[in-house]
Parts: structure tokens; sequence; C-alpha cells
């Protein structure tokens, strides 16, 4: 599929990165509603399986309610996707073929979700308290004005260090073990890489994204008990420490399998939709 003919080729990137994350971002949400309410701190709330939250959000409200921070997510998602894809382009473009080692790939990746992060991330914090259970009569809007009211346009970065303590090493860990294995899977004639491209394709971000996320998993917990519940939680330092007290290095473990599964489809889905739109 050809993104347009009539638009400079430097911009296909940007509008196919953009319009992979609009529909990963929409088909996965329930995943990422669910992880935030078994990852959120859990004083005052019962501690709850994936089955018994998604029951009880049926149940009290309807399907429609797993999709709870869809809009923010999708202000995060879709610009911030265009953003990663189309400086990714520009890197892998700037860089000689001969210079792009698998170190390398790492750091573009790291670099382009860095900045991609950066210019979205208070879309990120509004996002995560949506999904919370603790503001469950809040809307966008009013989540808007009371981290403002409170905290000023600063209080829309809490979390920031660990999120990009997340999404730094998860993009570069990712881009270079895509880059690798794409290479492997190009070279292998024994892999008919054409003939069954969507099954490479989607076996190669699959395995990247499974390493990335176990790599940075500690880091997605922190970031949500830090923008779910700043007052209780002030700084990366207070945050471990209790996580580790109250449930040991475990704790960090929180969410994992929902986040591995969500985070490696949408990479899989994200990443074979991006290459189909710029065939």
């Amino acid at each position: 599929m050809n993104t347009s003919s009539k638009l400079p080729s430097s911009l296909h990137p940007l509008i196919a990165g953009g319009a992979s994350a609009f529909i990963t971002t929409t088909l996965y949400q329930p995943l990422d509603f669910l992880k935030t309410q078994i990852q959120e701190p859990k004083e005052g709330i019962s501690k709850r399986s994936i089955r018994s939250i998604t029951k009880y959000t049926i149940q009290q409200y309807s399907p429609l309610r797993l999709w709870r921070g869809l809009t923010p997510s999708l202000f995060r998602a879709v610009p911030g996707s265009a953003l990663y894809f189309h400086l990714l382009n520009v890197l892998k473009e700037k860089i000689p073929k001969s210079q792009q080692t698998v170190f390398v790939n790492g750091v573009c990746g790291a670099v382009a979700r860095g900045v991609a992060d950066l210019a979205v991330f208070p879309f990120t914090l509004i996002k995560a308290r949506l999904e919370s259970s603790r503001y469950t009569t809040m809307n966008m809007i009013a989540i808007i004005k009371q981290v403002y009211s409170i905290h000023g346009l600063q209080g829309f970065y809490t979390g920031l260090l660990p999120t990009l303590a997340r999404d730094l090493p998860f993009s570069g860990i990712y881009y270079m073990s895509y880059r690798k294995l794409k290479d492997i899977f190009s070279h292998d004639t024994n892999i008919p890489l054409n003939k069954n491209w969507i099954t490479s394709q989607a076996f190669i971000s699959v395995a990247a994204g499974l390493v990335a996320s176990f790599v940075t998993q500690p880091a997605d917990v922190i970031k949500t008990y830090r923008q779910v519940a700043p007052t209780d939680y002030k700084n990366v330092s207070i945050t471990v420490k209790f996580i580790i007290k109250t449930y040991g290095l475990i704790g960090f473990g929180s969410g994992f399998l929902l986040r591995a599964f969500r985070r490696t489809l949408v990479a899989a889905t994200a990443w074979t939709l991006y290459e189909s739109f710029l065939k």
C-alpha cells in the first residue's frame, strides 16, 4: 500500500506511523486499562484479578468502559508514534548503512522515543488517571483542571523520569532487536521472507517486544504509582522503597503478563501495519 504518491516521501513514515498507532491504540486500549488497575497502589483498594476487574467493569458500567482512557491514549499515541517513526526514518537516512550497528540502532530507537515522549507526555498522565479506579467519577477535563490547580503545569510531567527509564531502553532494545532479527530473516535463504512476510514481520516484532518488556517492567510499575498517587509517592526513591518493603522484588512484576501481551501485540501490529503502509 502506497501512503500517498502526491506527498513528499519524507512524510510517508509520519503518516504511516500515525495511522498504525491509531489502529493499535484503539484495538488494545482494554489491555492498558486492565494493566493500570492491576498495577496501581492498593491502599484502600481491594486486590483484584484481571477477571474480577473485567467482570466488575462490565456489570457496573458496560463493555465500552474497558476503553476508558482512549481519548488521551490517542492524543498521546498518534502524534507520538508519527514523530517516533519519522525520527527513526530521518536517523536511518542520515547514518551510513555501514555504521548502523546493533548499538547505533539501539541509540536511534531510544533517542526517537525520548523526543516523542517529551512532546506528548502530559497525555500519558491523564491516560493513567482515567484508567485508574481512583478517578472513576472524573472525566478528562476534570483531571486536567485538578492537576493544574494543585501542581501547575509541572504536574503534567509527574512520572516523567520512570517513563523515560521505561521507554528509552524499551525502544532502544526493541529497535535494535527488530533490526537484527530482520537482517537475520532477510539473509536466511531457508526462510521465504517475501512469501510469508506478515508472519515473519509479526514474529520479529513479538520476539523483540518480549525482550524489551521484560527489561523495562520495573520502571513501568514505578511510573503507574507516581502518576496515579503522586501525593503518597512523591519521588522514585520513596516508590521503590515502598514496593520492595511491601511486596518484595516481585512487586515490580505487577501487571507484567498484561503489559508484555499488550506491548508485543501493539509492536507486532504497529510495525507490520507501518511496513505495509510504506510498501
